[in-house]
């Protein structure tokens, strides 16, 4: 059984240059002190972190990221690792082989929390929908205290299309 330094990771990833893409880093900003969870700013470069997360050796790792899913802007969706579809998924073209890296090397359950960006042109802000959407978000996993009851919410979860 391995050493494990904490319960569970949350992993942001986006670009705060590039509009929406920066919802997981402006996410990771608003989380805190949660007893049992490490919050890492992967920015655009997340693989950077893969050894320090191997180390934690988390049970779970929760990937909070801009994804295109199709719903209106803002919406959020959660995404089990068992229905990553490679690097396809993300924005990020290194995001398939981190997460199959992460899942070998940790054991962890892996989820991403996707949020559908309005825009992710270069030099935009976040667009109002958006950080609203991240804002509500994180004070829910914050009321929380963890990301339990987020990630056992079904009717957030992405259906199969």
């Amino acid at each position: 059984m391995p050493d494990r330094k904490a319960q569970d990771v949350i992993l942001t990833f986006g670009n705060d240059f590039k509009g929406d893409d920066g919802a997981g880093t402006y996410f990771g900003s608003l989380i805190h002190d949660l007893p049992g969870m490490l919050v890492i700013n992967g920015g655009d470069s997340p693989e950077n972190n893969s050894g320090a997360i191997q180390a934690l050796m988390p049970e779970r790792i929760v990937i909070v990221d801009a994804l295109n899913f199709g719903g209106n802007a803002g919406e959020w969706t959660i995404v089990p690792s068992r229905l990553f579809d490679g690097a396809s998924i993300s924005t990020h073209g290194s995001f398939g082989l981190l997460v199959s890296y992460l899942a070998m090397s940790t054991g962890a359950e892996i989820f991403l929390i996707g949020i559908q960006p309005e825009s992710i042109g270069l030099g935009d802000g976040l667009s109002i929908s958006v950080k609203t959407a991240v804002e509500k978000l994180a004070a829910r996993i914050m009321d929380d205290a963890g990301v339990d009851r987020i990630l056992e919410d079904e009717r957030h979860w992405l259906s199969v299309r």
